[in-house]
């Protein structure tokens, strides 16, 4: 077994589990072959308000929101999709309307950070029976 540190947080802190899940996105995605991947975890990262929320991906997709796991909220309604051949798409929802296509990582993370809920709150514990 090796353990990756992911979810380790021994109080459940929402933050501290956030944190956790950015590093061990980056950290996958530096092992991985796609280096448009590896571009687009390492710029979100480094936006201060999507770092502040709850990342996680699907099919290759960077997903957001403002509850860890295990009931991740569907509020933050901006998804990141790399895709192979150095551009990126940035979406309104997991599959919803395009909002843009970009050249570069960083144009995509900026044009979703744009597109952020105003007023978004803290990320919580997305425990059993959270609101």
């Amino acid at each position: 077994m090796k353990l990756t540190g992911r979810l380790e947080v021994l109080d459940q802190n929402p933050a501290l589990l956030a944190e956790s899940e950015w590093q061990h996105l980056c950290k996958e995605a530096g092992e991985v072959n796609w280096p448009e991947h590896h571009a687009l975890i390492e710029a979100a990262y480094a936006e201060p308000r999507l770092r502040q929320l709850y990342p996680f991906t699907s099919h290759w997709s960077l997903r957001f929101s403002t509850e860890t796991r295990p009931n991740l909220s569907r509020e933050v309604l901006v998804c990141l999709h790399p895709r192979h051949g150095k551009d990126y798409i940035v979406t309104a929802g997991y599959t919803g309307r395009i909002l843009g296509g970009t050249a570069a990582a960083e144009e995509a993370v900026s044009l979703a950070a744009h597109h952020l809920p105003a007023g978004l709150r803290p990320v919580m514990y997305g425990g059993a029976g959270s609101a």
